[in-house]
């Protein structure tokens, strides 16, 4: 493994996508299924725009391992990584802090005790880790991206908003932190910046399917009910889910 890869975790919070990708569909299946009558639809029908999902925070890599100094550190960082990455958060944790105690300024350990709060909803808990991490290494994008997904649940936008910022101008092309700035933008009411966010994202990602919601989501509440249908069907050419739900929502429909 090369020194500073960044391994992305895609565990996601199922019931909360249920709820948006259910929603979405059924606008999609309303739309296709009276083309005829009016272009007004039922408001329970737009998603509501708190339960758009966020990528689950980056682990990040020592950016160097100096022999003797940080050996067993990145030892028991790579066993955190690993519990990390099976579900075992509380193991997980534990590695993380044997790494701490090993090096103390390993700001990939810090960042690893971020992710399992956050894993667990303890939001306030991740960002004092990912500040952590950040002061120790305030360069890195993930960091910034991390710490913007944590602020954001904090219901700290503006904070989300200019950490997802900082992440972009770090990197090129960082694809969670524009989904995770359009995720922030949308629920500021800052629709068209949003749509910019994700478009940049889908630009980046052409597969990336929860961009694809978004766009469906806000050009259905700026009217463009077209638009959003034709965002909708992307999103399912992307996640085979997005279609299952689909095709159940249009059995239920003729019932």
């Amino acid at each position: 493994m090369t020194v500073d890869s960044a391994m992305t975790i895609t565990l996601r919070e199922s019931d909360q996508m249920s709820r948006l990708i259910t929603r979405g569909l059924r606008l999609a299946a309303e739309l296709e299924s009276k083309p005829a009558r009016s272009s007004k639809v039922s408001p329970a029908a737009v998603p509501a725009e708190s339960e758009c999902p966020l990528e689950v925070p980056t682990l990040i890599q020592p950016q160097a391992t100096v022999a003797g100094q940080t050996d067993w550190a990145e030892v028991w960082l790579q066993r955190g990584h690993h519990r990390f990455r099976l579900g075992d958060y509380a193991k997980a944790s534990m590695n993380y802090d044997q790494a701490l105690q090993h090096q103390p300024h390993l700001a990939a350990a810090h960042n690893g005790k971020g992710n399992v709060f956050y894993t667990q909803h303890c939001f306030e808990a991740a960002r004092l880790a990912f500040c952590q991490a950040l002061r120790l290494q305030p360069n890195c994008a993930y960091l910034h991206s991390n710490l913007g997904s944590a602020l954001y649940w904090l219901s700290d936008l503006a904070g989300a908003v200019l950490a997802y910022r900082a992440a972009i101008q770090l990197q090129n092309h960082p694809v969670n932190a524009y989904y995770g700035l359009g995720v922030a933008l949308h629920r500021q009411g800052k629709y068209q910046k949003a749509m910019m966010a994700y478009d940049q994202t889908t630009q980046i990602n052409p597969r990336h399917a929860d961009s694809h919601y978004g766009l469906g989501c806000l050009r259905y509440i700026t009217g463009d009910h077209r638009g959003a249908v034709a965002a909708y069907r992307k999103a399912m050419q992307c996640n085979p889910y997005y279609t299952d739900i689909y095709l159940k929502m249009q059995l239920q429909g003729r019932r």
